[in-house]
Formats: C-alpha cells, structure tokens, sequence
C-alpha cells in the first residue's frame, strides 16, 4: 500500500529509510551546532568542499567508464558462462568419489553419477554458439 505521506511511492526498503533518516539527522545536529555557534559560512564552506569531493566526471573519465563497461558485458558475454560453470561443479574431492563409485559399479560411461553431475553442469551454463 502507498504511503500517505509522498505524493510518488518512493519504494525504499528499510535499509534505505534507515540511512536516509541517519543522514538527515546528522544534517540537522550539523545545522544546529554550527547555528548555535553563528559559523553559518563555515557550514556553507563544508558544503561546498563535500560537493567539489563528489564531482562530477570529465569527459575522459566517463568516455574510460563506458569503455570498461562494455568491456565488462563482452567478457561476461563470452566468458561468464565459463566462471557460472566453474562456480556450479561439484567439488573437486565429491567428483572423485562419484567418479570411483561410478568405477566400482562398473559405470564408467554415460551412465554414471559423475557424468551425469557434470552433464547437467554444462547443460543449465550452455558455451554461447
């Protein structure tokens, strides 16, 4: 249910709500100690020296960003399937003892355990064609 209190649902979990009414409350104890104290410049000047920290980015900068973007996305293309597969195979000691029982039971073919894990591995991480 929406709340009453915005006219836009804001959709913040508690976690956000959370930090946002910390971040607000040390604003406003900020605000109170640097007015109690008549320093209301020196509040503007933390403001504005917080703000030339968090500038923005020069054109090099974002022209390097979206480049290692698209980097990231195009090896993830090519090669996530690769590290998803690595992340989903049994370990290494649990595929030597399916791969032994497999052998005692006379399954060292499609049929056993061990191929199967593997099999199943490769089939939900399919290598893009």
């Amino acid at each position: 249910m929406p709340s009453p209190l915005f006219a836009i649902p804001l959709n913040m979990g508690t976690g956000t709500w959370v930090i946002t009414i910390i971040a607000g409350l040390g604003f406003v104890v900020m605000f109170g100690l640097s007015s109690a104290g008549g320093d209301y410049q020196g509040l503007i000047n933390t403001t504005l020296e917080n703000d030339a920290i968090a500038r923005e980015f020069t054109k090099a900068e974002y022209d390097q960003a979206i480049e290692d973007r698209a980097q990231y996305k195009l090896d993830k293309q090519d090669n996530g399937y690769a590290r998803d597969r690595q992340e989903s195979y049994p370990a290494l000691p649990e595929q030597l003892d399916l791969l032994f029982h497999d052998m005692t039971a006379g399954k060292g073919d499609k049929t056993g355990e061990w191929y199967k894990a593997l099999k199943k591995v490769k089939d939900d991480n399919p290598k893009p064609s």
